[in-house]
């Protein structure tokens, strides 16, 4: 072993059961990409003189014969994964060791890393590297402070949506939520022109690997004043961090604020649980009223041959391109 690599051994994932890691390094949500992305989960154990030190969290996966280890990759409603520590580690040291494995013994071709511990203040700046947007609300401060943060819009359409006569209700994260939800998505999608990125039975099978993990979950429903499912959020956190993943509303009904009304409960609820920060999952304008701290996220690449994060993201370009040719086109038909 090179004296700059750690002792790397994969075990198997059923050891995340009693790892206390983040959420999208969980149990639950790793069996979940094992089924909606037929993956081969792995799990690697990072010792150092014969000691656990850290775990690395990933998924195998094969498009057209090349084989990926995504921690996570694109498509996975996963913005980061990476490593569960159980002391101090040497970042760069780490990620060395993790790729030398990937590569030397798993046959991998392509390596990609996001962890939200991960900046470039404690790692080599040699390694390959593309960004993603991280839009954050800090909940360490007051709830007077979070709100005083909101643009004036923001604040402004918070405090309107309770005077329309919207009402937000915490229900369970079951198949009923789920239809509700994607019958917006479905109406949010048309709006552009497009269909959603994913099929209901994702949101399914999201359903039935949280079903016992409903601590770490939000789903949360708002009614107009007729009693009317208008719009809805669900969410998932654990530990520092919560997730803003699926939200979606009817296009009518819109003028009576019910986003605003969800994401400030959002908000609330992960603050009274005790969560430190919100991850917003992308940039989208709207997310903007909420002034929420923008940070430039490293995710680190690193390929067996050369082009192959080229040709990775040109697929991508390609399948979003596809999708909205797509959508236009069944859009016309109707």
């Amino acid at each position: 072993m090179k004296k700059n690599f750690y002792d790397i051994k994969q075990v198997h994932y059923n050891l995340l059961k009693t790892i206390d890691g983040s959420f999208y390094c969980s149990f639950e949500w790793v069996s979940f990409l094992k089924k909606n992305q037929k993956g081969e989960p792995v799990l690697l154990e990072i010792c150092s003189q014969d000691k656990p030190i850290a775990y690395f969290v990933s998924v195998l996966i094969k498009k057209m014969g090349i084989r990926i280890l995504g921690s996570p990759f694109e498509g996975w409603l996963t913005p980061d994964m990476g490593f569960v520590l159980l002391s101090e580690i040497d970042y760069d040291k780490a990620i060395c060791s993790i790729v030398d494995y990937s590569f030397r013994i798993m046959r991998c071709h392509y390596v990609q890393i996001c962890d939200k511990k991960i900046n470039f203040d404690i790692v080599s700046r040699n390694h390959k590297t593309d960004y993603t947007k991280l839009l954050s609300i800090d909940l360490t401060k007051t709830e007077e402070e979070i709100l005083n943060r909101f643009t004036k819009n923001g604040r402004r359409d918070v405090r309107a949506s309770q005077r329309k006569g919207i009402i937000v209700k915490q229900v369970p994260f079951d198949y009923e939520f789920a239809d509700i939800y994607y019958s917006q998505l479905i109406d949010v999608f048309a709006k552009q022109g497009l269909k959603p990125n994913y099929k209901k039975e994702k949101v399914y099978e999201m359903v039935d690997f949280l079903k016992d993990s409903q601590e770490n979950v939000l789903a949360l429903e708002a009614f107009n004043s007729d009693g009317i499912v208008v719009a809805t959020v669900f969410s998932f956190g654990k530990k520092e961090w919560a997730y803003y993943v699926g939200a979606a509303s009817y296009r009518q009904y819109q003028g009576d604020l019910p986003n605003e009304a969800l994401f400030w409960e959002f908000v609330l609820f992960w603050k009274l649980q005790g969560v430190e920060h919100l991850d917003l999952m992308g940039y989208r304008k709207y997310k903007m009223k909420y002034n929420p701290i923008i940070i430039e996220q490293p995710r680190f690449i690193f390929q067996k041959y050369k082009g192959l994060y080229l040709i990775k993201n040109l697929a991508h370009c390609l399948i979003v391109f596809a999708r909205k040719i797509k959508g236009r086109f069944e859009s016309r038909k109707q």
